[in-house]
Order: structure tokens, then C-alpha cells, then sequence
């Protein structure tokens, strides 16, 4: 049942994957709630450090959404990007990674779909993980070119960077990755270098999720709604959590269309 002023499910569509979350209270369209026991003061380092949590956790939703939903059921590669330097500016990594994204879009064949997330090495260094529709590129090319790069900008007194890439072709694998890029985005996106700076990039390409909103009677705890829901697609991840604005229960579903 639909509803122009309520509503406790919210779709998430997209071309691959489907999200649903499913709200133990009835929630009003378009109104803002205000959030349990946190009262903001200006220049608060606290508050700045949960804004900045919040913030990550949206980050995190959107990277893995996109993964799941523009490269489950497809052919891919997953590339790493690491630099001999010992380079932990954020902003100029981030420089030499545009460059490099311009140089691999132009030798494409097809249209360059990607995702590209930061990540530390214990060292501190940065380094990169590109997911793209590249599937089982020219090696010796892509790996020319971040070298290339890196050698010509004189910030870096150094030999390069080096390449590794790992050619997705089922879900099983596809699944994997994404559950390993969740898991250090949660470890990484709390770094204080990256406060202000975005730790992703992605191209204007990607097939993106198609929200919608629904009340359904009792949807918590209807059952046969919910398996409608579901309708027979593979569930990907579920949770059951606290919303931190209501302190009411929702149920979490990630399906494979």
C-alpha cells in the first residue's frame, strides 16, 4: 500500500541489487527528526567526530551499493594502485590518481565504468583499490602508465608504483570484494587526514539506486509481506538494527536481482 504522507519500507532499486529497510515505526515524509541524545554545539569535537562517523557510514552504503550494483553479474577487474613512495597526502595522491583515470579512460575500448576507494598501508602510504569494466586489461599498459605518472611529477623523487589485477567473472568472488572493501573503509574512514576530503571516486556512469517508499500494515513484523518483498532473490546481507534517530528497530535486506 502506498502513501503520499507515510510510510515503514523503503526500496532501494537498482539495475543488479535491491535494498529494503523495513521500520518498526511508521515514518513521515519529508520530516526532519531530531537525533536521540546528541545536542550539537558549534566546534564541539565530539559532535564533530559523530558527524564525521555519520558521514562515514553514508560513504560506506553508497561505495558498496554501487559495487553491487553495477558489478554483480558482470565480468571485472580489481585493480591495486601502490606507490614505492611513501606518500600519505591525501590530496596529492588524489592528483596523480585523476591523471591516471584520464589515461585509462582514453585507451578504453568500450565506455569506463569505475570505483576507486583509498586505503593506508600500515606504513601510513596510501594506496588504491580500481574496480572498473576493464576485464582482463593490458597489463603491461596500465601498468606503464601509473609509473609514467608518478615518475613525471617532481613532487616524487622516486621509481614509480606498482600494479596488481585480479579479473572477477562470477559472484562468489564479485561478493568478496565488496565485503573486503566494507570492512577497511570501516577501519580507514575514521583517519583524521581524511577529514574534509573524500576517500572515493567513481565515474558519472554508474548505474545508480531508484529510491521508493511504501506503508505496509504492520510491515515489521508481517512475514508473508516481507518474503514478498524478497520475492525469491538471493539475499546478499540482512541486519537488524536501532535506528539512531527514532530508537526503533529496523530490518535490513541486500538482495541479487
Amino acid at each position: 500500500m502506498k502513501s503520499d504522507n507515510y510510510y515503514n519500507v523503503s526500496l532501494m532499486e537498482g539495475e543488479h541489487v535491491r535494498e529494503i529497510r523495513i521500520f518498526e515505526k511508521v515514518k513521515p515524509k519529508g520530516k526532519k527528526v531530531k537525533r536521540l541524545h546528541i545536542t550539537k554545539k558549534s566546534g564541539n569535537k565530539k559532535t564533530n567526530m559523530e558527524s564525521r562517523t555519520k558521514s562515514n557510514h553514508r560513504a560506506k552504503k553508497k561505495i558498496i551499493g554501487l559495487i553491487q550494483n553495477n558489478f554483480l553479474n558482470t565480468k571485472f577487474s580489481f585493480i591495486t594502485l601502490t606507490f614505492r613512495y611513501n606518500l600519505e597526502d591525501v590530496s596529492m595522491a588524489n592528483e596523480i590518481l585523476a591523471k591516471y583515470i584520464r589515461k585509462i579512460r582514453k585507451i578504453s575500448k568500450e565506455e569506463f565504468k569505475y570505483i576507486c576507494v583509498m586505503e593506508f598501508q600500515k606504513r601510513g602510504a596510501i594506496h588504491y583499490h580500481l574496480i572498473s569494466n576493464l576485464y582482463k586489461p593490458d597489463y603491461k599498459k596500465i601498468h606503464e602508465y601509473w609509473a609514467s605518472i608518478i615518475k613525471k611529477d617532481e613532487r616524487i623523487k622516486d621509481d614509480g608504483g606498482s600494479v596488481r589485477v585480479e579479473n572477477i567473472s562470477n559472484n562468489d568472488d564479485a561478493m568478496r570484494i565488496s565485503s573486503y572493501i566494507s570492512k577497511y573503509m570501516t577501519k580507514s574512514l575514521g583517519k583524521e587526514s581524511l577529514f574534509g576530503k573524500k576517500c572515493y571516486s567513481t565515474s558519472k556512469n554508474l548505474s545508480r539506486l531508484k529510491p521508493s517508499n511504501m506503508l505496509i500494515d504492520n510491515a515489521f513484523n508481517n512475514e508473508n509481506e516481507i518474503n514478498r518483498l524478497i520475492n525469491n532473490n538471493q539475499i546478499i546481507s540482512r541486519a537488524e538494527y536501532t535506528d539512531a534517530y527514532s530508537g526503533k528497530r529496523i530490518k535490513y535486506y541486500s538482495l541479487a536481482k
